[in-house]
């Protein structure tokens, strides 16, 4: 049997700033040879978000097992995108992840420029799935073991 607690507060501020704050407990009753045993899981995160024309930029952290010492896990990302001109954009993403086995870290930046309608040419650098995503520190590979390691791409992209 699971038995799950979850608050959430969501925030606007003035001048284009949201922010975001989440609290979930989860009980997990197993039983065996007529014993009950709880795992308790506690979960924080945090999230404040900010756009204007020029830029956006994006802070999450999460706080996975609070209080369990081999299960916690601290999950901190920084995503930000520069718009340097109409057709040219830079986006950097900094995540980290720390538990009791390993620290890992990820760092993509991407220069993205946009000379037509139909073309695109990307050049970046790093792994781009480690904090990818929709919701950064809830993606798998920075919970999970991922590292950052030297990669850097080309991408030239066309519609005709």
């Amino acid at each position: 049997m699971t038995r799950q607690i979850y608050n959430e507060i969501d925030i606007e501020f003035l001048n284009g700033f949201t922010g975001k704050t989440s609290y979930r407990r989860t009980d997990n009753y197993t039983y065996a040879n007529g014993f009950q045993r709880r795992e308790v899981h506690l979960d924080w995160f945090n999230e404040i978000q900010v756009e204007s024309k020029l830029a956006w930029l994006r802070m999450q952290s999460r706080l996975r097992d609070i209080g369990n010492p081999s299960d916690k896990k601290l999950l901190f990302v920084i995503e930000h995108s520069i718009n340097v001109t109409p057709k040219t954009k830079v986006y950097n993403r900094f995540a980290f992840g720390n538990d009791a086995s390993i620290q890992r870290k990820g760092l993509f930046t991407q220069l993205q420029y946009r000379p037509s309608g139909n073309m695109e040419m990307f050049l970046q650098y790093g792994p781009d799935y480690i904090g990818g995503g929709s919701n950064p520190v809830e993606e798998g590979n920075l919970n999970g073991n991922a590292d950052q390691f030297d990669i850097i791409k080309f991408i030239l992209k066309g519609n005709f």
